[in-house]
């Protein structure tokens, strides 16, 4: 049981340090950093912030994974944050649908991953996510 503890401890700080120097991370070691987040039809929610933060360097890019809640319905269009080589943030689309990923520049930004939702269907859509 030490052993499997330990080994989970491990994977999750190789994922926390591969995301903080910037190189890439799949989804099953990046699954410790993101959250939920929920919108209404026809307007963006309020963002929501990731619960770890990226460091980045020069070329550094940050690469977002969503879905709705599985086994229902809901659809949504996400936006994720991401910075341009001026260092100035702003909102990407990471699309619309029940679950999507695209990657969006960050460069030499140390700050927490966001995203905000708005969904397509009638009512709310919570969405999972991943960085």
């Amino acid at each position: 049981m030490a052993k499997k503890a330990l080994s989970t401890a491990l994977c999750t700080a190789v994922a926390a340090v591969s995301i903080a120097v910037g190189t890439s991370a799949s989804p099953a070691n990046a699954a410790s950093c993101g959250g939920q987040a929920g919108g209404l039809t026809g307007a963006w929610s309020a963002a929501h912030n990731s619960n770890c933060s990226v460091m980045g360097s020069p070329r550094t890019k940050v690469t977002y994974w969503w879905n709705t809640t599985q086994g229902t319905q809901q659809t949504a269009c996400v936006q994720g944050w991401g910075y341009n080589t001026a260092r100035k943030g702003g909102w990407y689309n990471l699309g619309c649908g029940q679950r999507g990923h695209a990657t969006v520049p960050w460069g030499s930004v140390g700050a927490r991953p966001k995203i905000r939702v708005m969904s397509t269907n009638i009512g709310a859509a919570l969405v999972e996510w991943q960085h």
